[in-house]
């Protein structure tokens, strides 16, 4: 079962990411500050990663994303943005996707939104087993 950690401190949205995201087979852990999320994640390493941009504090999800990045036990795990933060996407989404971030800006369909998870656990998977079977990193 894939694991997928939702790093969000809105506690509805966070209910019904767990309850959508149960419902289609993932595992799911709950995160609600940035603080303990970066450590829970490199403890962890779970398969896919959804994050806010706005945790508690105004810039505290580009920062994880940014700790997330550059670390490499943690650089290869897809990362799903879900943000409200319009004027952020348009400032930095080309630089989100260059690292490897799927972009989803809130509000957004369900649909949309597993159809993204799929797409980025499965470019996961795929570049796993590339790397695995090329002996690189």
């Amino acid at each position: 079962m894939a694991r997928i950690f939702v790093a969000d401190d809105d506690g509805p949205f966070q209910e019904l990411m767990q309850e959508l995201l149960q419902d289609e087979g993932y595992g799911v852990t709950l995160l609600k500050s940035a603080d303990s999320a970066y450590q829970e994640i490199v403890e962890a390493s779970p398969d896919l990663v959804t994050l806010d941009m706005r945790l508690a504090h105004q810039h505290s999800g580009w920062t994880l994303l940014q700790q997330l990045k550059v670390n490499p036990q943690t650089a290869h795990i897809p990362v799903v943005v879900c943000t409200a933060d319009i004027s952020l996407l348009q400032k930095r989404g080309a630089y989100m996707e260059s690292m490897g971030c799927y972009l989803l800006e809130k509000p957004f369909d369900l649909e949309m939104l597993l159809a993204t998870i799929r797409e980025a656990h499965a470019g996961s998977a795929v570049s796993t087993a590339s790397t695995a079977s090329t002996g690189t990193d």
